[in-house]
Formats: structure tokens, sequence, C-alpha cells
């Protein structure tokens, strides 16, 4: 969801889609389409196991059609830039009936607190308009949850 905010240039139809920003539904998807991206995508498990990671490399791919696939690679590197700061980045090449992106974001995180985070995080890419600016705090307990909030600037 995060991503067809901060790249909406990108998503299928354009900056100006007229199916809103979220794009749920696209005329080019058929009736099996969400089925076909459940069989295909990361599971829940995966995913959990994604964020946790400090680094890496994760790819999927799959037939919707004849002759046309859905695709989507991710990776990501933090660096610890000292006890309490760490550098990141992330990349997403993805392609579906949704978007065709290749999405880049660099960001710092400090950690004020074993529980508490605050840090900046920015887009890159070759459009002006998909060059977007975010301020976040996080707080994590293993005993209690947690809470992200983050303030996007968009330009």
């Amino acid at each position: 969801m995060r991503r067809l905010v901060l790249d909406r240039t990108h998503g299928y139809g354009g900056r100006y889609y007229e199916g809103g920003l979220f794009r749920t539904f696209t005329r080019t998807m058929d009736h099996e389409y969400e089925l076909d991206l459940l069989t295909y995508r990361f599971s829940l498990f995966e995913d959990l196991l994604w964020t946790r990671a400090s680094g890496g490399y994760r790819v999927y791919t799959g037939s919707i059609d004849y002759g046309e696939f859905v695709t989507e690679s991710q990776i990501k590197h933090a660096v610890r830039l000292g006890r309490r700061s760490t550098f990141h980045v992330l990349g997403v090449q993805e392609e579906n009936l949704r978007a065709r992106r290749f999405f880049v974001e660099v960001g710092y995180r400090y950690r004020l607190a074993p529980d508490h985070q605050i840090g900046v995080r920015h887009t890159l890419g070759m459009e002006k308009d998909d060059l977007d600016l975010s301020l976040h705090y996080t707080w994590r307990s293993l005993a209690e949850g947690g809470v992200h909030l983050e303030l996007g600037l968009l330009d």
C-alpha cells in the first residue's frame, strides 16, 4: 500500500488514472487474477521472515495468461553506523496488472531507547513527482505490540 502512495506515476493508468489511487481492479484483470496472485506471491510467513532480515533478495514470478507473467523482485540491505543508527536501502521491481515500477528507497533510523526509533526515508526515481520524503516513529514491544507512525511529504 505504501508503494502505491509514494510511487503514483508507475501505477496502472499513470498518475491520473480515473480508478483511484489504489487500483484495486483494472480493466485488464480477469476473474482469476487474485487467485493467480495468491499462488505466486510470498506467503505471510515469508513476509514475516523478510521483515526480520537485515538484508537479502527474493523474487516470485508466475503466469497469469498465455504469454503474460507477473513478477516481483525485492532487495534490501542495512548497514549499522553505530550502536544506535542504521542506514538502509530497499529496491522493489514490480510488474503486474496494477503497476510496472522499480522503486528505490534509502533511509536512516536512530534508536532512541530499546523500544523506540525515529527515522527518515527518501524515495529515488526518474520522475520528480515520485521523490518523496517520510519521517517516522516506531515503538515496538514483544509483550504489548507496537505502533508505527509515518508522515509522508509527497512532491
